[in-house]
């Protein structure tokens, strides 16, 4: 029978979520070779794990705490919402549960997300959210906190408005905006640039040695910019012009529709 006939996992999101995660584990090889491959599996990690101080029954440990840590704060958020835990489906809660147990305990934000996303699921499980468990498990907190303070920037119509809909439309209002700021002064450059939506980075010519070997592969920021571009959540456009005197340089990232999406999910709605 396919999987499509099974019944959907019911996670009981309460006091007794840690023996729901030690759920029995059966395999077809022998105990014998189950216990000379975990035994191998050990060997082979504890080199990276030791230096953190970490054991194999440690690391299970972790993981379980995260996970409790996540089911306890997404219970939370559905009792304050007066809404009963509806059915998930396995397809979505087993790598949700995956990946979420990966995150360091300590990662308060990353945690706070993962139990906002298995709320929404608890609540709403018809939608196909699984793309956000992919994307989700690929950030990092600076990341997160990032593409909420740019979804909390403007309000949801304008993520899907016309003129911002498309990479293209976006990165031409970019240009007209650093078309205005060339010949200017660092002040009015500011100014001219605040009027641009999302996060910009401005790096004045006057504090750059040498504008000519200016790049931005070292700028830790820049590269995760890069990377929420990648996975289509904002769209980041770059440029350098000339002020009164000096070259600059302009870094800007915008929330794409499919940005606002996301961070839409982990938003109370009526912040949305």
């Amino acid at each position: 029978m396919g999987d499509e006939h099974k019944p959907p996992i019911n996670l009981e999101l309460g006091a007794s979520v840690k023996a729901e995660f030690k759920a029995e584990i059966k395999a077809e090889i022998p105990s014998t070779s189950m216990g000379r491959l975990v035994d191998a599996v050990t060997d082979a990690i504890r080199p990276f794990t030791e230096a953190r101080g970490l054991k194999a029954d440690q690391i299970r440990l972790q993981r379980e705490d995260v996970l409790i840590e996540v089911a306890r704060r997404a219970s939370v958020r559905l009792q304050i919402e007066k809404i009963d835990p509806q059915p998930i489906p396995a397809k979505t809660l087993v790598p949700l549960l995956e990946k979420a147990s990966l995150e360091d305990p300590e990662d308060d934000e990353m945690i706070e997300r993962w139990a906002a996303l298995l709320a929404a699921e608890a609540r709403d499980p018809g939608p196909n959210r699984r793309w956000f468990i992919e994307i989700l498990s690929s950030l990092d907190g600076w990341q997160v906190k990032l593409l909420d303070a740019m979804g909390r920037s403007s309000h949801s119509r304008e993520f899907f408005r016309v003129q911002n809909y498309t990479r293209a439309q976006v990165s031409e209002g970019f240009s007209s905006v650093v078309d205005l700021c060339a010949g200017n002064d660092v002040s009015k450059i500011r100014k001219k640039l605040g009027a641009l939506p999302g996060y910009t980075m401005f790096f004045n010519g006057e504090d750059i040695p040498n504008t000519n070997e200016f790049e931005f592969k070292d700028i830790e920021e820049a590269s995760s910019l890069l990377h929420l571009d990648a996975l289509g959540l904002a769209w980041v456009n770059a440029a350098s012009f000339v002020g009164s005197d000096e070259r600059h340089f302009v870094l800007n990232a915008q929330l794409s529709p499919l940005g606002y999406q996301f961070v839409a999910l982990f938003q109370p709605e009526e912040q949305r």
